[in-house]
């Protein structure tokens, strides 16, 4: 016997329900999130380390343009930008980036602004992609106290890390969530 469609979707409903309703409480939900542009540069440029002596350490700088953020917090902002820093790591094309501590400034569309404290950052550089995690707490502004995860995501060039210049520059996608 066949079911009515309505019969399936009220019990479909019903099950997705009893289940959000047994998620642990302390599962947290973003304040916050955005996704946009990021786009970043390298100086000196990242090189493969495929021989002695590896790469010199290099600047990265990472900028990103936020849109599209909903915030249930703070229902005004709507987009942003990630203000540019130039933090140190190495300078390799392959390699894991070790753990650094950073500051971030995110200024926002309403005019306010908020400063994240990153203490984990990884740079996985693999499968001809370039991802960078940044883990850490908003400790002033819009968000105070809240954990911020940023993760901004870029195509690499192989052959540009063979160059001589190495790689100087990226363009790609970022996410940012609050909670």
């Amino acid at each position: 016997m066949r079911k009515a469609p309505a019969v399936v979707l009220t019990t479909l409903l019903a099950t997705v329900g009893l289940a959000a309703a047994a998620a642990p409480a302390s599962a947290s939900v973003a304040d916050a999130t955005c996704a946009g542009s990021v786009s970043s540069t390298f100086s000196p440029g990242l090189r493969a380390n495929l021989l002695p002596p590896p790469p010199p350490a290099t600047t990265a700088t990472e900028s990103a343009a936020l849109t599209g953020c909903v915030s249930l917090s703070v229902p005004a902002i709507t987009s942003g930008t990630i203000v540019p820093n130039g933090n140190t790591e190495s300078g390799n094309c392959v390699a894991v980036n070790p753990t650094v501590t950073d500051v971030i400034g995110i200024n926002w569309n309403n005019g306010t602004s908020s400063v994240v404290f990153v203490t984990d950052r990884v740079a996985v550089n693999a499968a001809a992609v370039r991802t960078v995690t940044l883990t850490g707490v908003v400790v002033a502004g819009t968000f105070f106290g809240q954990a911020a995860v940023i993760v901004f995501t870029s195509p690499l060039d192989p052959l540009d890390c063979l160059s001589a210049s190495g790689l100087t520059s990226t363009t790609g996608v970022v996410t940012l969530a609050i909670t």
